[in-house]
This record gives structure tokens, C-alpha cells and sequence, in this order.
């Protein structure tokens, strides 16, 4: 079986549709007689190259052609090793899903098509703020362009179950069902904390640029009021894990009216793929929080319950509801709504003071959850049912 994804980058550069990609495609190569391809918009470095050739993903760039600019190129067929053609095609959302159904349809028709869907944008788009074009308009152009390419797809693929419940009663009734896709929950190369050490270290991560949908307004308003709840904690430090650079003082300016507590302190930081730097932040944070408004899956959270780390995140999140699923139980301690009202602030406020005031069954909540998700969910797992999905689309071709 021959596998070529459409990609932008292979590294994490811009965001976690990279990331999915990249695990995936690293999984489909660890299976006997799967040969996998990754077609870059543009160039890659030879850093990403050597990397992807470790887990023996071979990485393609597009044709060149003078005159014609990354998008434009990729819609000619790459030159993939020993002139081969992919048996499988998988494009990501709005970012490569497009190219890559135009290259099966203009010279793969033989191969089974997966169009990834990653985002919600009838949520998404109306939380983000400075943009031009008017967000209703905006969601609904990209839920449009998702139905349509997913429609012509061999199959639509959710991340998750909230972006799996979405494309089964959204995609065009001629099209084929949907498959859902669960991102793995391998263990972490970072080791959990054998203990949580010195003043509380909070931490939302993601890009904070787009409004406020990851709900940074929320985590501050939260852990200023746990901070009133437990008189006993000196300090909190809250640390903001995806600024854009040269922003930090501004995103601080704009929520110090919320900081009513002088033992709270906002840590802003610039996002980051910088290796060291995650794993340096993982290895010491106390609470991961994720109150985001709109997250149709949530991998940043994901990655925390990966590393065994305490963290709450939003009921209406994919990974929440996934988390749910596979342990109500657990869940429970982690998993919390969202309205988007008063009652908001309260609650997060007492679980986070919760986990402050006692941090080591905090910790042991953690590495149970790592644990049941690690056994409940692989990314070998998702890999294996995206190949069966593949050859029952290729044996009902003949």
C-alpha cells in the first residue's frame, strides 16, 4: 500500500494539522508493506527530511517551475520514488485538502481519497476578531468548501467525534459516510513530575492571537478567583504559551483588569515548536487549562493528558467528549463546560483551586487518565482503520 499525503510543512510550524499529519504519516510507516509519501507545498529543510527518513517517510517536494509560486506548483504531480502512484491520498482541510483532491481526480483516479476535517468554522470564525471580511460570510465559505471537497472525496475524514458528528449530517447526502479518525494517545517522551514543586505554575498554550478562542479571558478571570478562594497560596504564576512575537505586553495590558489579585502573575510567552523549550514547560507546569470556546479537538490537551499532567478542559471540546467516552469516571475531574456565561468563571475557579490545594491526587488523577487513554487509543490504532477504510473503498472499485 503506497500512501501520499499533502502536507504544508512537516515540522509544527503552524499549528496542529501538522502534527496530525505527521503522526499519522509516521504510524502508516510503521506497518509492514506500507510505503508512505509526504508531497510539501514548496521546500523543506534538510532537518525535516532527515527527521520524516527516521520513521522512513520519505519527504516529496513539489515540481518546480519558474513563474509559478508554492500553490501554484503543487497541483502539478510530484515525482514520487521510482514513479510510482499512490493508492491512498490524504488532504487536510482548507489547507491542502483541496490540491490533493485536484491531483486525484486529475491523475490518481485510481486512489482512495481522504479529505481531513479539522475545523469547526461556524464556531471558530465568530470568536475571531480583526478580520476584514464579515465571519459569517467567512464560516460559512470554509463549512462550504469542506462539504464539497469531503463530498467528492472517496472519504471524509472528522478528527475526533464533535467533527465526526458534524460531517454526518452535514456532507452532501450522495456522499460515502464518514470515517472518524481519534489522534493517539501514545505515551509522552516526557516524563510525568514525580512531584508538583515550588509556587503553582498554571498554563494555557495554543495560538492566542484569533480573539479569544481559547478562552484566555476565562483562565485569568478563573485562577484570580481561586487565588481568593485559597488565602493560603502565596502565588500562581499563569503562564500564556502562544503570543505572537512582540505582543506579549499588549495581551498582558489588555487582561490586568482582570488581575485583581497581586499573587497572581501572567507569564505571556511566544508560541513556540521549539522542542526543548515545550518539554521544558511540560516537565514543570502544576494545571493545563483549555476553556476554549470553539476547539473541535484540542491536541494541546491531548498532549498534557499524554505527559500525565493535571489539566481541565472544555465539555464541548473533541477531546473532551473522547475523554468522556473512554472514562466517565475520570472525566468527571477533568472535563467542564463552557457557556460562555457568569457560572463559568466559578466553577473553573474552584477545580483550579482544587488541584492547587492538592496537587499529589491531582497528579495520580493524571497518570491514571495517561494511562487509560494510552490503552483506549494509539495512533498504530488510527493508522490500521484508515488502511481497512482504504481497501474497502479499492475492493468495492475491484
Amino acid at each position: 500500500m503506497r500512501v501520499l499525503a499533502v502536507a504544508d510543512e512537516w515540522f509544527s510550524a503552524r499549528g496542529g494539522i501538522s502534527t496530525i499529519n505527521r503522526e499519522l504519516c509516521i504510524a502508516l510507516a510503521a506497518i509492514e508493506d506500507v510505503e508512505v509519501w509526504c508531497l510539501i507545498a514548496g521546500s523543506f529543510s534538510e532537518k525535516e527530511r532527515l527527521d520524516a527518513a527516521k520513521a522512513k517517510v520519505t519527504l516529496v517536494a513539489s515540481t518546480a517551475t519558474p513563474g509559478l509560486r508554492d500553490e501554484q506548483i503543487i497541483l502539478r504531480p510530484p515525482r514520487l520514488p521510482g514513479g510510482g502512484k499512490p493508492d491512498v491520498v490524504i488532504g487536510h482541510g482548507q489547507v491542502t485538502g483541496p490540491y490533493a483532491l485536484a491531483l486525484v481526480e486529475d491523475f490518481y483516479q485510481r486512489a482512495c481519497h481522504f479529505h481531513f476535517v479539522h475545523t469547526e468554522p461556524d464556531l471558530l470564525e465568530l470568536l475571531k476578531s480583526g478580520r476584514k471580511e464579515d465571519p459569517a460570510w467567512r464560516a460559512e465559505e470554509r463549512s462550504w468548501n469542506d462539504w464539497q471537497v469531503g463530498g467528492r472525496a472517496s472519504r471524509a475524514v472528522g478528527v475526533g467525534p464533535v467533527l465526526f458528528d458534524m460531517l454526518e449530517r452535514d456532507l452532501p447526502r450522495s456522499a460515502p459516510p464518514p470515517h472518524r479518525l481519534d489522534p493517539g494517545f501514545d505515551p509522552s517522551p516526557v516524563s510525568p513530575p514525580e512531584r508538583l514543586r515550588g509556587n503553582p505554575l498554571v498554563t494555557l498554550m495554543g495560538r492566542l492571537e484569533d480573539g479569544d478562542t481559547k478562552g484566555v479571558v476565562l483562565a485569568v478571570r478563573a485562577t484570580n478567583r481561586a487565588l481568593r478562594l485559597r488565602p493560603d497560596i502565596k502565588r500562581v504564576d499563569l503562564m500564556l504559551r502562544g503570543v505572537r512575537p512582540g505582543q506579549g505586553d499588549r495581551l498582558v495590558r489588555k487582561l490586568s483588569p482582570w488581575v485583581t489579585e497581586p499573587r497572581l502573575k501572567l507569564l505571556p510567552r511566544n508560541y513556540t515548536t521549539d522542542q526543548a523549550r515545550l518539554e521544558h514547560d511540560l516537565g514543570r507546569v502544576w494545571l493545563a487549562l483549555m476553556p476554549s470556546l470553539a476547539e473541535a479537538f484540542g491536541l494541546v490537551s491531548s498532549e498534557h493528558v499524554r505527559a500525565g499532567i493535571p489539566c481541565l478542559m472544555s465539555a464541548d471540546s473533541g477531546v473532551g467528549e473522547l475523554i468522556t467516552e473512554v472514562d466517565p469516571d475520570l472525566a468527571r475531574h477533568v472535563v467542564l463546560p463552557v457557556t460562555g456565561g457568569e457560572e463559568d468563571e466559578e466553577l473553573w475557579a474552584h477545580r483550579i483551586a482544587e488541584v492547587i490545594a492538592h496537587p499529589e491526587e491531582a497528579l495520580t488523577r493524571a497518570r491514571r487518565l495517561r494511562d487509560a487513554m494510552a490503552q483506549a487509543r494509539s495512533w498504530d490504532d488510527a493508522a490500521r482503520q484508515l488502511l481497512d477504510a482504504a481497501r474497502g473503498v479499492l475492493a468495492d472499485r475491484g
